[in-house]
């Protein structure tokens, strides 16, 4: 496993995520894209209908 010599990009955007209300989306590239595609599908159509309610 090699060890990244520097997280500041993901911490960046970690810290974002959480402070931010409106964090810039961003993608994974997994070897389970498929699976990890339809969580965050559902998870926009359930936002959607919490918007529109």
């Amino acid at each position: 496993m090699q060890s990244l010599s520097d997280l500041t990009p993901a911490v960046e955007a970690i810290v974002e995520a959480a402070t931010s209300p409106t964090p810039k989306r961003r993608y994974l590239v997994t070897p389970n894209q498929t699976r990890f595609d339809a969580v965050v599908a559902e998870k926009e159509k359930l936002e959607d209908a919490r918007s529109t309610s």
